[in-house]
């Protein structure tokens, strides 16, 4: 990255004369120090998603596996059924979705979505929007379900 700003540093030096009162090695070192910041700025903003199936260990332990079960309720049935009762909304949501909301519920913006998953924000405002809409219509008539039953 450093070569960049040098790079940089040779054209401003040549292309702006008023910075020749400076000696090249303040504009280079600036430039090139600029350079590097940028690039750490951008390392730090990027976010890896992390798969909960992906090996951590050589013997093939995944993050899944070492996420033990909450209780949330003392009846284990009773929150299989919750679950059971999930997964058709779940279904109803393409990958694409899925993995926008995913990322929304665990306090990410829009623009960090959208770096994760190599979109634009918009693309991945979009995308929330969609999902939420789908759950919500999926919730409604689940509703309506219930009231005729």
């Amino acid at each position: 990255m450093a070569v960049f700003g040098y790079l940089r540093a040779v054209r401003k030096y040549t292309e702006r004369p008023e910075l020749q009162i400076y000696a090249f090695s303040t504009i280079a070192g600036r430039s090139m120090d600029t350079e590097i910041s940028n690039e750490r700025k951008k390392q730090h903003r990027r976010i890896q998603p992390l798969s909960l199936d992906a090996p951590l260990t050589e013997d093939g332990l995944t993050l899944y596996d070492t996420i033990s079960t909450p209780d949330f309720t003392e009846n284990k049935e009773e929150m299989s059924a919750a679950c059971a009762s999930l997964l058709p909304l779940l279904e109803m949501l393409t990958e694409h979705q899925l993995e926008t909301l995913t990322l929304k519920s665990n306090g990410y913006t829009r623009s960090q979505i959208g770096d994760a998953l190599r979109i634009t924000a918009r693309a991945a405002d979009s995308a929330i929007a969609r999902g939420r809409y789908k759950l919500r219509q999926a919730e409604a008539g689940l509703r309506i379900l219930e009231a005729t039953t």
